[in-house]
């Protein structure tokens, strides 16, 4: 069963209109996700993290030039060169 789906249930068999019922689970899931992102990112440290990237950065530094950046996913990894950038607050 999809995750929500016992709630909705519940929220219908009590008589709750189904847009505030799916309303409100919209809301209470989104408030969980947040809260575990909040968790992720207080169980790294800033000096844990600094010792994590600091082989990845010179290897980067050594090879390519200043205006190249790695972006880490979950399940991909990519060199991106930047070949010109403005602030947007330049263009107002």
């Amino acid at each position: 069963m999809k995750p929500g789906t016992q709630e909705l249930q519940k929220m219908s068999e009590d008589g709750e209109d189904f847009s505030a019922a799916t309303t409100n689970l919209a809301e209470s899931i989104k408030k969980e996700k947040k809260e575990k992102s909040h968790e992720r990112t207080q169980q790294i440290l800033p000096e844990e993290f600094k010792e994590l990237c600091k082989p990845l950065n010179d290897w980067l530094q050594k090879n390519y030039p200043p205006h190249t950046r790695i972006i880490i996913e979950n399940d991909y990894a990519e060199i991106v060169e930047g070949i010109m950038g403005i602030p947007f607050e330049v263009l107002g």
